[in-house]
């Protein structure tokens, strides 16, 4: 279960979206952003910790879910 509101930065929304949403590898995502993987690893940490725990995909994807239905 995620946290009611998870405020994320433009470039955590921009992970959430290509690796939550479409599904994109780390380094596919890296490249997308014009940084490298370690930093989408990162960005993937931080949101991870806010949430608490679980495997990382899962997590991006139930935030990148929980984006879109604020819209």
């Amino acid at each position: 279960v995620l946290p009611k509101e998870i405020h994320l930065s433009m470039r955590e929304r921009q992970v959430v979206n290509l690796v939550g949403a479409q599904g994109m590898t780390y380094a596919q995502a890296a490249k997308e952003m014009g940084i490298e993987q370690p930093t989408v690893a990162g960005y993937a940490q931080l949101i991870r910790d806010r949430v608490g725990t679980g495997k990382p995909r899962v997590v991006l994807a139930l935030v990148a879910q929980q984006q879109e239905a604020r819209g």
